[in-house]
Parts: C-alpha cells; sequence; structure tokens
C-alpha cells in the first residue's frame, strides 16, 4: 500500500536519476524505440532508459506500457519481466504480479530477480523512517551503526537489489571485515547482473579502498569512465582519479596513469601524485639496499630518486 508506494518513491529519486538526458530523448516522440529494434540489445537499452525516466517522473503507468510494448512480438526478456512483475505488486496488482513471476520462473527457475521479488509477494515493506535513520548516520560517516541497521531491514538476508549498492558502500566503510563482506556482495551481484552499470562502478569503487585491490578497481573504473552514460560515467572518473592519488605507485604502474592523463591532459594534479609517488618509492628502496649494506643497489636507488627529483633531500642524504 501507501509505504511501499512512499519508499519506491525515496529509492526511485536515487535510483531513476540514471541517463534521463538519453531517456528524456527516447521518449521525446512515440516511436522513440523503433529506430533502436535492428539491434535487441539497444532496443532493450532504449526502453530501460524511457522506463526510468517515466518512473523519476512519476508516471510508473507510461514505464508499464513501455515494457509491455517491448514484449509484443519478442521473446521475453528477465529483466523486463522482473521491472513489470515489482511494478504490479507495488500497485497489488496479485493476478498480474503472478504472470509476470511465473514467466520470469519459466526462463529461468534461479534467476536472482525472483528472490528479489519475493519479500515484497509476502508483503514485507521495509520501514522508511528506518532506512532514512540508516542513511543519515552513512552520510555521518557512522557506518558500523549505519549497516547495523540496514541488516534489520532486510531481516538478515541479501540486501534487495534496489538497496544493494548503498548498503555495501556503507559497509564497505565498516572496518575490514565489513570490507571483505561488500567486496563479496558486490561482486556476487555483479555476476548476478551483468548489465547493471550501477552496481559495477560501486565495487571498482569499493576494490579502491584497499591497496591490494586497487589497481583491480582502477581498471575497473578506467573502463566505466568511457561510458556514453555520464551518469556512470562522472563518477567513475572522480573515483579513477581517487584511486589514482591514494595508490603507492611504483615505476611499473605508469600505465595506469598515462592511460588516464590521455583522457584527461590537463588534470596535473595525477601526473603530479605519480613523479612523488614513485621518487618515494625509490629513496625507500635505497634506503632498504643501504640497511641490507647493498651500497651498489642503494646508490642506484637513491640515483633513479634525484633524476625524478633534482631538488630531492632525502636522496642526496642517502
Amino acid at each position: 500500500g501507501t509505504s511501499m508506494h512512499n519508499l519506491l518513491s525515496t529509492l526511485a529519486s536515487a535510483k531513476y536519476k540514471k541517463r534521463v538526458l538519453i531517456s528524456a530523448l527516447a521518449c521525446s516522440f512515440p516511436g522513440g524505440l523503433l529506430l533502436a529494434q535492428e539491434n535487441t540489445s539497444s532496443a532493450l537499452e532504449a526502453l530501460l532508459n524511457q522506463a526510468d525516466y517515466w518512473q523519476e517522473n512519476q508516471r510508473p503507468d507510461l514505464a508499464r506500457d513501455a515494457l509491455e510494448r517491448y514484449l509484443d512480438g519478442r521473446p521475453d526478456h528477465p529483466e523486463v519481466l522482473y521491472r513489470l512483475a515489482r511494478q504490479a505488486l507495488i500497485n497489488d496488482e496479485v493476478e498480474d504480479a503472478q504472470e509476470w513471476i511465473n514467466r520470469l520462473e519459466q526462463l529461468n527457475a534461479d534467476d536472482p530477480r525472483l528472490a528479489d521479488l519475493r519479500p515484497m509477494e509476502r508483503g514485507q515493506n521495509l520501514d522508511s523512517s528506518q532506512l532514512e535513520r540508516a542513511r543519515q548516520l552513512a552520510r555521518n560517516n557512522q557506518y558500523q551503526e549505519a549497516a547495523t541497521i540496514y541488516r534489520a531491514l532486510f531481516g538478515g538476508q541479501t540486501p534487495t537489489r534496489e538497496l544493494a549498492v548503498e548498503y555495501y558502500q556503507t559497509l564497505a566503510g565498516a572496518g575490514d571485515a565489513g570490507w571483505r563482506e561488500a567486496r563479496a556482495g558486490l561482486q556476487q551481484f555483479n555476476d548476478d547482473y551483468a548489465d547493471d552499470h550501477e552496481i559495477e562502478l560501486a565495487l571498482g569503487e569499493v576494490l579502491t579502498y584497499r591497496e591490494g585491490t586497487r589497481r583491480e578497481g582502477i581498471e575497473t573504473l578506467a573502463r566505466l569512465a568511457q561510458s556514453s552514460d555520464s551518469s556512470v560515467a562522472g563518477p567513475a572518473q572522480e573515483a579513477w582519479k581517487q584511486a589514482l592519488i591514494w595508490l603507492s605507485a611504483t615505476p611499473a604502474d605508469e600505465q595506469l596513469y598515462q592511460a588516464y592523463l590521455d583522457r584527461f591532459p590537463q588534470d596535473t594534479s595525477v601526473a603530479e601524485r605519480f613523479d612523488e609517488a614513485t621518487t618515494q618509492t625509490r629513496r625507500g628502496a635505497g634506503y632498504i639496499a643501504m640497511e641490507s649494506n647493498n651500497a651498489r643497489d642503494a646508490e642506484a636507488a637513491f640515483q633513479a630518486a634525484l633524476e625524478e627529483d633534482p631538488d630531492d633531500a632525502e636522496a642526496k642524504a642517502g
């Protein structure tokens, strides 16, 4: 009923900001999808953009019309069936919802989307005031406390797809154990929903929070920064830059920095960070060699540091 409607409109404002510009173009004339029908994947992308646009503009009826129209004369598609079932459950249209769910089960009885729909089928509405409390705590960097409330909201189960990104990003801030669980959870969602770039973006960001997985995260973010969807590309570029600044870079990482500078040559802070990090790395290698009485290696490392930075007093002292 009403509480589910309120909750979904709260979620919609967060989730459906994606791809609004493309969606608006797709919706600006009735035959917007016809242009893309030669290519099923681009037709599907246009359809989902269109449905997102109508959802954001509080017209779920038009979103449903677009989704149903897509299935005319085409084979069933799991994402389309999932969205239709979810909307029917929100509207308390039980028979319609059951039809979409049955069709989704026929496609694949193990589809993870089915697990996402079951709490809604059972009428398990999330407490929107508790959800807002968890979000407020996360905004205040109280990640552990926020994660505890999220877990209670989900009844100890896997989060719904709608809330997976915000939950796991919060959990990733709650110490090493939280980060490991967030990484595993996002990896599973990414495997289940390979076309959901929002989930892939969150996984890439979380990987950059630890030095051991930072390079892997950088590669993911570099790819997503080239997305035609600006709501993915923009945040990916920011997170990509931040990860390069965090990275304890070595000379072997030059191509990671070069890839960024090829795209954003005016961003001098990233080039400066690489120079600074590699100088520190070489100087560190010099001290290690000196401590192990390997004078030749030490001299070579300090010399390399001086070539990077002729004014490096510590390398000169070494």
